[in-house]
């Protein structure tokens, strides 16, 4: 986890938001083009709220309800991000485009198999609202041709003109070619 983590975080924005953000502040923002938002549903992490109610923890992906809105109360923070271990077997791909350096994505595609822990997940930000998740990406990465890609974004209804929807499927080609390239 820590070699992909690290990896993600150097693609995002400045050296001074690197340095200085958090992925904790990064995932409350809930902006759906953040890298954290998907790179976390993706690994499955689990988000600890704590607030004057008691604590609670919430999966990852149900954390963000829709763009820059999340479950947190208003007395609540997150205290802690718990992300599972992936066997040394688990192999990963992120895929991101960006107009400029430091921007955020305007499409962006995270794949994940990890064979110990049955796992063969996708994710696929960038979008109006939340991350899509596929958990069970078997059927992409089995096939990965153009008109299966297509159509697994077409049944998510984004809502997209042809540009957003050809970045999205450049974006998650290349995320599974470079998984199978790993």
């Amino acid at each position: 986890v820590g070699r992909f983590m690290r990896e993600v975080a150097r693609d995002i924005a400045y050296r001074a938001i690197r340095n200085r953000g958090t992925i904790g502040g990064s995932l409350c923002h809930a902006d759906p083009a953040a890298d954290w938002v998907s790179v976390l549903q993706l690994l499955s992490a689990t988000v600890a709220i704590h607030g004057v109610a008691g604590s609670r923890d919430v999966p990852a992906s149900a954390f963000m309800s829709s763009a820059f809105s999340t479950v947190l109360n208003a007395s609540e923070l997150v205290v802690a991000i718990r992300v599972p271990v992936l066997s040394v077997s688990a192999r990963w791909s992120y895929r991101k485009f960006c107009r400029k350096p430091g921007e955020f994505a305007e499409a962006l595609a995270c794949v994940l198999v990890d064979p110990v822990h049955d796992v063969c997940r996708a994710v696929i930000g960038a979008t109006d609202g939340c991350p899509l998740r596929i958990d069970d990406a078997r059927l992409l990465l089995s096939v990965h041709d153009e008109g299966t890609i297509r159509e697994v974004l077409a049944r998510a209804d984004l809502n997209e003109d042809a540009y957003a929807a050809q970045l999205r499927y450049v974006m998650v080609s290349r995320a599974l070619a470079a998984l199978d390239s790993a």
